[in-house]
């Protein structure tokens, strides 16, 4: 089974189990995630905002334990709980306040008592057809 190593634990491809960010570098940034597969044996997941962690690529990486105190130092942002209804969650919302241009990011969805964790595929401001995101948020026009 393929893996990557993230802060010294290993994280396995699942991708059955996955999310969908949507994501807009504008104004507001909205952020918006969807989950795909059925999440149904869980009753919420808590979502947090990082940048990307190196080795992840285009597709979704899974943990049976996830001990959140361990990527505080990816500089990981609390979100929100999203709870899970007929086997699936969403969650819309603005992007924190340190999104940067020309970086990579991604979500960690971690269900009920920290059982199990999934790092979202990255994404990026330059990654799409927008362009120009400032530094900060009060640069927006």
């Amino acid at each position: 089974m393929e893996h990557i190593t993230i802060n010294g634990q290993e994280w396995f491809s699942r991708p059955e189990l996955n999310f969908k960010t949507y994501a807009a570098f504008i104004k507001a940034r909205p952020l918006r995630i969807n989950s795909t597969g059925n999440w149904s044996s869980y009753r919420q997941v808590s979502l947090y905002f990082a940048h990307a962690p190196q080795g992840l690529n285009g597709q979704a990486w899974w943990t049976l334990t996830v001990d959140v105190e361990q990527y505080l130092n990816l500089g990981i942002v609390f979100l929100g709980i999203a709870e899970i209804r007929s086997g699936h969650f969403s969650w819309s919302g603005n992007y924190p306040l340190f999104v940067r241009s020309k970086q990579l990011y991604s979500i960690l969805a971690i269900a009920d008592d920290h059982s199990y964790g999934v790092w979202g595929t990255p994404f990026g401001w330059w990654m799409g057809p927008l362009r120009g995101i400032p530094d900060s948020p009060d640069q927006a026009s």
